[in-house]
This record gives C-alpha cells, structure tokens and sequence, in this order.
C-alpha cells in the first residue's frame, strides 16, 4: 500500500474562484453534470472543493454569480481564449 502523501497545487485567485463555483454547482446536481463521475472522483473533487472554500472569501456574498463571472471572463481574457 501507498503511504499518505499529500499534494500542494497553487492556483490564481481567479482560478479558485471559478474551480469552486463549477465544483460547487456540480455538486447539487444529481448526474453530476456532463462528466463521468465515478465514486472516487466525486470524493476528490469533494475534497477539493471543502479545501477551496475557506480561501474564497466570497463564497457567501450574495454576488457570488457575478463574482464567478467576472473571474471567468478574467480567465479567459489572460489565456485568451
């Protein structure tokens, strides 16, 4: 068996931002959206998303949309995608 090691990954702020809104909204859904998500990967990204939630300050703000949004188009401006 594998021992227990753990992993640091760094990420933007805008990057968090939107991984937790996606994880967040992928949660509540029942087919956990288009993806195949399997017993495992739903405990990880679980996990991911509960590590996330307390360094996104805006996660209860009532904007949170928008928030998200904003991040998004951020995102998508710096990568120009």
């Amino acid at each position: 068996m594998y021992p227990e090691r753990t992993v640091t990954v760094e990420l933007s702020y805008d990057e968090a931002l939107v991984l937790s809104g996606w994880l967040g909204r992928m949660e509540q859904r029942p087919d956990q959206g288009t993806l195949t998500v399997g017993p495992a990967e739903r405990v990880a990204l679980g996990q991911l998303n509960t590590a996330l939630e307390p360094l996104v300050d805006e996660i209860f703000n009532s904007n949170w949309d928008e928030v998200v949004e904003l991040a998004r188009t951020r995102l998508m401006q710096r990568n120009q995608i």
